[in-house]
């Protein structure tokens, strides 16, 4: 199943940025039976997440997943939003015995997740190879994916 959603807003009227504000998510099935992978990128704030976030929910919640890998590697920026939605969605999946495991978060991603000490509260994963197969490139033929973006 794939599924895309773009969205562009101005935020000129609210913010003064001279940069423009983005969050990418995509999404497949991984190899191991009701593992789930994220790749996200751009900034994880209130103004990218009032898009993303439906579509994030949206898939656990249909998914029901038991692992939720999400790699951090293209993240530029948390906000206090952003933070809070990964810790709600750690608490989410928790409720059927399910994981959230963050992978290669950037130097700056990692420093906020052991200042506000989420790195506690959650597995995360600087190199994607000690996962032991989780967060690999899946290798099953029957797989499904899909993106969401905000530009």
């Amino acid at each position: 199943m794939e599924s895309a959603v773009e969205t562009t807003r101005d935020w000129s009227s609210c913010v003064s940025l001279s940069v423009p504000i983005r969050c990418e998510l995509s999404w497949r099935t991984g190899e191991h039976p009701g593992e789930v992978q994220l790749l996200v990128g751009g900034e994880l704030c209130v103004w990218t997440l009032s898009c993303l976030e439906p579509a994030l929910w949206g898939l656990v919640c249909d998914l029901r997943p038991t692992t939720v890998t999400m790699d951090l590697a293209g993240v530029t920026f948390v906000d206090a939003r952003g933070v809070s939605l990964l810790s709600r969605l750690a608490a989410h999946v928790g409720s059927w015995d399910g994981a959230l495991v963050l992978t290669r978060p950037s130097h700056v991603v990692a420093r906020l997740l052991s200042l506000v000490g989420i790195d506690r509260e959650l597995q995360v994963v600087h190199r994607v190879d000690s996962l032991d197969g989780h967060g690999a490139e899946p290798r099953t033929a029957r797989r499904e994916s899909g993106s969401v973006s905000t530009r």
